[in-house]
């Protein structure tokens, strides 16, 4: 039995988890460089001083973090096209310098910007290498996907569940008979008579095909066909028109507009029957190329940001609970380098069959990528969802997930749930489940970690008026990550801020202990933050402010300390460093 130690400390968990960060760095560092591509590439007539400042911002940004998670050579190229874009720092900083008129910038923007494409290809290139380092270190390369064997046979999954039709018509009668041939043939049939009910359905149900009456009245087929257009979550229904109407220019506008298939009235339902399958044949095809996983038969990360988004904005027309659960099997890669990728398959095709068996129709069960799953858990919250996810951990702890001849094989895994609050992005409900499954990895495995209040914080400290709160205002999201969570581990409470605005705001209107601010981010710097303050004469007077700058910024941390701050730090940091500067501060 494959059983993993509750209590991993030392550098091997830290080994692991600073290659966690990594994986989530290297995402970060693809986004930027599309930005960094696309703002170098601009026309003429777009250059301004505010795009260079951008340009200094994020590649500063790179060459403070990308050393501080282990990536050296990135952080040197970052340094390199840095100072091509130094005369732009001020403008990352405060105001324009008066000298700098438009033809001058232009100037400037495009000699940099020549300079800069050479390095951006290096950079390009090293990232990949790094994308690569970090995915083999993780796990081994993956076979071709095995077959899913099912009751000893081999073969393709099938979608589960029969597939529900929406029928729209006005007419009760063909309406009633639609309904009972369809229902004879095994599908779930529902039915509307008027746009308004069919809008309402197709919203708040999941349906595999449409089919129209195009001739209704008070409003048209038509309306319903450009309402179901401008809805990305309905528009790859397929839908077939049912119409009276013979005309050329009207089967036209209904392809136009998105039909699958345009049937004329009177129609023999035979040949009705054998469309219907054909198209629902198709889409099943369509899915299992497009948002089904080879290997699990699991819908895949495609379909789930489709779907998070469609439930997101269901709850937005009709507010109820939600939650999202990111599964990890525990030590999957030791799995596959033991016993060999096969079983390593198995493990997954099985473990994935017991997400989709134990959670309700409407759960929708993906795989997320390797050894890792998420469930959305529709009208759930967080508690519930921490029982539905917990029943099935005690499953694979009492019971083997895959038994051949040789031997059985057991598994456990670590779940991270988040329930979705009211303000939240899918961004953000992603995030704070990751960092939970992440908390729950780091406390030893084989169990869940939920996040259940609005900060990111441990329940068992939340609440509690004796715990410190620390503002982390960073903009570079797996830096600030892997602060917070050395805050937490250090028992402090923190609230995190991706831009000097939002970190304005917490220091008027938190009660902090301490506010790490970085010195370039989005909207306003760290000195601007710092000289707001001085100007209203706002600043806490609790709250101390660590000043966090690079290497070729020495002149900043001056005016940093001048300004009101208590102390800084240069980047690139150790964790270890930053910790001690904390814990000074704290003191």
């Amino acid at each position: 039995m494959i059983q993993p130690g509750r209590n991993e400390t030392g550098p091997s968990s830290q080994d692991r988890l600073m290659r966690h960060s990594k994986r989530l760095y290297v995402e970060e560092l693809f986004s930027k460089l599309q930005q960094l591509q696309q703002l170098c590439a601009v026309a003429d007539m777009d250059i301004s001083y505010g795009r260079a400042a951008e340009i200094y911002r994020i590649v500063h940004s790179i060459k403070g973090s990308a050393p501080t998670i282990g990536f050296k050579q990135i952080g040197e190229l970052a340094q390199q096209i840095l100072s091509s874009w130094h005369w732009a720092r001020q403008a990352s900083l405060a105001a324009v310098p008066e000298e700098y008129d438009d033809a001058f910038v232009m100037q400037l923007y495009r000699s940099s910007s020549l300079e800069t494409l050479p390095v951006l290809g290096v950079l390009e290139i090293e990232i990949d290498a790094s994308a690569i380092a970090v995915a083999s270190s993780e796990q081994e390369p993956a076979p071709a996907p095995a077959p899913v064997v099912i009751d000893g046979q081999v073969g393709h999954l099938e979608l589960p569940g029969s597939s529900r039709i929406l029928v729209i018509d006005d007419d009760a009668g063909l309406r009633a008979y639609l309904t009972e041939r369809l229902e004879l043939e095994g599908y779930m049939v529902d039915t509307a008579s008027n746009v308004q009910e069919a809008m309402r359905l197709l919203r708040g149900g999941n349906y595999q095909l449409i089919t129209l009456d195009l001739m209704m009245y008070p409003q048209s087929g038509y309306e319903i066909l450009q309402m179901i257009k401008n809805d990305q979550a309905i528009r790859v229904v397929p839908m077939i028109v049912l119409s009276g109407c013979n005309e050329t220019e009207d089967k036209v506008r209904c392809f136009d507009m998105g039909a699958d298939d345009y049937v004329i009235k009177p129609f023999d339902y035979e040949e009705l029957s054998a469309r219907i399958r054909r198209l629902l044949q198709r889409n099943r095809e369509y899915e299992l190329l497009a948002f089904r996983d080879p290997l699990t038969g699991l819908y895949n990360r495609r379909f789930f940001d489709i779907q998070i988004e469609v439930e997101l904005n269901r709850m937005n027309r009709k507010p109820a609970s939600l939650s999202i659960a990111l599964i990890d099997v525990d030590h999957f890669k030791m799995v596959n380098d033991t016993y060999g990728h096969q079983i390593g398959d198995l493990v997954l095709q099985h473990f994935g069959q017991l997400l989709r068996e134990s959670l309700r129709s409407s759960d929708i069960v993906a795989r997320w990528g390797g050894e890792e799953f998420v469930v959305i858990l529709p009208n759930t919250n967080d508690s519930d969802a921490y029982k539905a996810i917990g029943s099935i951990l005690q499953k694979v702890q009492h019971s083997p997930i895959v038994t051949t001849e040789e031997r059985s094989h057991s598994i456990t895994f670590s779940a991270g749930i988040s329930q979705w609050r009211p303000g939240l992005t899918v961004e953000q409900l992603i995030q704070r489940a990751d960092y939970a499954l992440y908390k729950a990895k780091h406390l030893g495995r084989n169990r869940m970690y939920k996040i259940s209040s609005k900060l990111r914080t441990d329940q068992s400290t939340t609440g509690s008026r004796s715990v410190r709160k620390v503002i982390v205002a960073e903009d570079d999201r797996v830096l600030r990550m892997i602060m917070v969570d050395n805050l937490h581990s250090a028992g402090y409470q923190t609230l995190e801020a991706p831009d000097g605005e939002t970190a304005y705001h917490m220091l008027m209107t938190e009660s902090a202990d301490l506010c790490i601010l970085d010195c370039i981010m989005p909207v306003m710097s760290g000195l601007q933050v710092l000289k707001r303050m001085n100007d209203e004469g706002t600043r806490p007077a609790r709250t101390k402010i660590m000043f966090a700058t690079g290497q070729d910024l020495a002149g900043t941390a001056r005016e940093s300390l001048a300004l009101g701050a208590d102390h800084f730090i240069t980047k690139p940091f150790s964790m270890q460093e930053f910790e001690k500067r904390v814990r000074s501060l704290m003191e």
